[in-house]
């Protein structure tokens, strides 16, 4: 099914690996006008480019740290970052001076990244809780280019841990006003229960 839908939006398409040689002289890899590596492991799309020879690769990456590394080689394209910047220019979270997040991977660093580059935001505490915070945070912050002007909260728990409500209660006041939470782990399902625990 997916490949006949395929076939409605290209005029050809070949099943293979681009790291092949015979695929790539086969489709003319160095003669093209654009090649986009848009795969979902930000290594294979890097390590594909670093091997062609061709300077009109636009490579999608995710990871601050590889973004970092590589961004005065290729145009790199961050589906989150562009995301994140999707939300923040279509909602109220500029007017927020508060938010929480439950965790803190590649979608959270690339919001709360662009609330601290915007100078609209009158965001002045953010709590975030994560299992791995501390270490996700030292990375965040080191890659940051940006200054913060907000209250700083960590709190190292994994988010379904009920104790985490406590915490917030004792460390912050929210009200839904000036307040936002954000669910946004890797798991649907547990965002879902924390949200629903959350209120």
């Amino acid at each position: 099914k997916n490949q006949e839908e395929l076939k409605l939006l290209v005029t050809e398409y070949i099943i293979g690996n681009i790291k092949d040689e015979s695929i790539q002289k086969r489709v003319n890899i160095n003669e093209a006008k654009k090649i986009f590596l848009f795969t979902n492991k930000d290594e294979v799309n890097i390590n594909t480019a670093l091997n062609l020879k061709n300077d009109n690769i636009i490579v999608r990456a995710e990871n601050l740290e590889m973004i970092d590394l590589f961004k005065d080689r290729f145009n790199i394209r961050s589906v989150h970052e562009e995301n994140a910047i999707c939300l923040i220019n279509s909602s109220n979270l500029l007017s927020k001076s508060k938010i929480v997040m439950y965790g803190f991977g590649r979608f959270g660093q690339n919001v709360l990244r662009q609330l601290c580059l915007n100078k609209e935001s009158l965001l002045n505490e953010v709590i975030i809780v994560d299992y791995q915070i501390n270490r996700q945070w030292y990375t965040f912050k080191y890659l940051l280019e940006a200054d913060f002007n907000f209250e700083l909260i960590l709190i190292e728990k994994n988010q379904l841990d009920y104790s985490v409500l406590n915490d917030l209660e004792e460390k912050t006041s929210l009200d839904k006003d000036s307040a936002l939470v954000f669910c946004i782990s890797h798991d649907n399902y547990n965002n879902i229960k924390a949200a629903s625990v959350f209120r």
